[in-house]
């Protein structure tokens, strides 16, 4: 089989219960973009996260299908996160200056929306990165995403955040019915994830 997750279904990860609004901090959850070359607080402080570990286990389910060997995280930073997968072709593309390090990852310093892809990859994430796009680019930028997946995309957004209650954000808040506004998808998992706020991943398959 092509897929080795559960069908075609929305199922929620720590669902929170109707009556209850999502956690939504009261002060800004992430700090300024820093040098990715130095040491990157931000992202050693959300390898911990339930969402992370969620994203994680999305993948290494895809991992199951001998097909799936490549993967390539949008707005990646560093590669911390996919540094921790066992998928065996591992890209990053990020907007910083990043050096190429000894450890199997391929680094890519571009824009996405402007770079041209010689290939596509097995898996695309991009965690916590549309909510930083502004209106004119977050569609082209969203369904860009689809286009150089040949398999899967996952997708993960502030869930339902208010308005302003991160400076670095533009696009809170964020729901389903926004997500599909840029993609204009339906995923066939999705995800309401509980850390210290609220986190929705999207699921999707390509083919």
């Amino acid at each position: 089989n092509d897929r080795q997750l559960s069908p075609t279904t929305t199922v929620n990860y720590h669902q929170l219960p109707p009556t209850q609004k999502p956690n939504i901090p009261t002060q800004k959850p992430n700090t300024p973009p820093q040098k990715p070359n130095g040491e990157n607080k931000y992202e050693i402080k959300r390898k911990d996260y339930k969402y992370y570990k969620k994203a994680h286990e999305i993948i290494e389910q895809m991992n199951k299908n001998p097909k799936v060997n490549s993967i390539i995280d949008v707005g990646g930073w560093r590669g911390e996160f996919i540094k921790n997968t066992n998928i065996k072709g591992k890209t990053i593309i990020d907007l910083h200056k990043i050096k190429n390090e000894s450890d199997g990852i391929t680094r890519i310093s571009d824009n996405f929306l402007t770079h041209s892809f010689k290939k596509k990859y097995n898996i695309v994430t991009c965690l916590q990165v549309l909510e930083h796009i502004d209106n004119k680019n977050v569609i082209n930028f969203a369904q860009k995403l689809f286009s150089i997946s040949n398999k899967y995309v996952i997708i993960s957004v502030p869930y339902k955040w208010r308005k302003e209650a991160c400076k670095w954000h533009l696009q809170d808040p964020v729901d389903h019915a926004k997500l599909f506004k840029w993609t204009s998808r339906t995923p066939f998992e999705t995800f309401i994830v509980k850390d210290t706020a609220t986190r929705l991943i999207a699921v999707y398959k390509v083919n």
